[in-house]
C-alpha cells in the first residue's frame, strides 16, 4: 500500500515564461507562425519514497510512505512551427512540427511526460452540397525515460451540414494501431494510459 503525505505549508509552482513569435503571409493562401520559448519552474512537486513498514491493522499490510514536496526545478525551451496553405477554394491543408525539451530534477513530477518532437498535418476537404472530409496523419516521438516508442496515428473525419444549424459527423481515431501506449501516470506510474482504435457519430446543433 501506497500512502501520501502532504506538508500544510506547501506552497504552490512558480514560473517565469519567455516567448517570442513572428507571423508572415507571402500569399493571401499562404501564412507562417513561429514561436519560441523558454520557461523556468520553482517549487515543483516531488515525491520522496520513505522507509516501508508493516502495518498490522486493520489488516497486516507493508506501507510504503510517500511524502509530497514543492523542492523541484527544471527549464524548458522549444519552437513552435505552424503552416495554413489554402490550396484551392476547397482544399486547406494545415501543418505543425514541435520541438521540446526539458530539464527537470529526476524527481519531478512529470518528468519524462513530453515528446521531444512532434509534428502533424491537417487536410480539410469540401467536397460540395455540405460534404466535408478531413484527414489528419501526426507523428509522435518517444518517451525515453517512459520507454514509450514514438508512432504515427491518423484521424478521418466525414461531415455533412445539410444547414447552417445542423451538422452530422462520422469520426475514426487511432486509425492505425487497434492499441497503443502512450504515456505513464505521474503520481503511479505503473500501468500506462492507452489509445485504442475508435469511431463514433455526433451530431451538432447550432442556435
Amino acid at each position: 500500500e501506497i500512502v501520501f503525505t502532504g506538508k500544510p505549508d506547501i506552497v504552490a509552482e512558480d514560473l517565469l515564461a519567455f516567448e517570442l513569435g513572428y507571423r508572415a503571409q507571402p500569399l493571401r493562401s499562404l501564412t507562417f507562425d513561429i514561436a519560441g520559448f523558454y520557461n523556468i519552474y520553482d517549487d515543483l512537486r516531488t515525491v520522496a519514497d520513505g522507509t516501508p513498514f508493516l502495518a498490522l491493522s486493520p489488516v497486516p499490510r507493508v506501507v510504503v510512505p510517500a511524502e509530497l514536496n514543492a523542492d523541484g526545478s527544471a527549464e524548458t525551451y522549444g519552437i513552435e512551427v505552424a503552416a495554413d496553405w489554402e490550396v484551392f477554394r476547397w482544399w486547406r491543408l494545415k501543418a505543425a512540427y514541435n520541438y521540446f525539451h526539458d530539464n527537470l530534477d529526476v524527481a519531478a513530477v512529470g518528468h519524462g511526460m513530453n515528446p521531444m518532437h512532434q509534428a502533424s498535418l491537417r487536410s480539410l476537404i469540401d467536397l460540395g452540397h455540405g460534404w466535408e472530409f478531413d484527414l489528419w496523419p501526426r507523428y509522435v516521438d518517444n518517451l525515453t525515460d517512459q520507454s514509450i516508442e514514438s508512432y504515427v496515428s491518423l484521424d478521418a473525419r466525414l461531415g455533412w451540414r445539410p444547414t447552417n444549424a445542423v451538422e452530422f459527423s462520422l469520426v475514426g481515431q487511432n486509425l492505425l494501431d487497434a492499441r497503443r501506449k502512450e504515456a505513464f501516470p505521474d503520481l503511479f506510474p505503473i500501468t500506462p494510459t492507452q489509445a485504442e482504435r475508435a469511431a463514433y457519430g455526433k451530431l451538432t446543433l447550432r442556435f
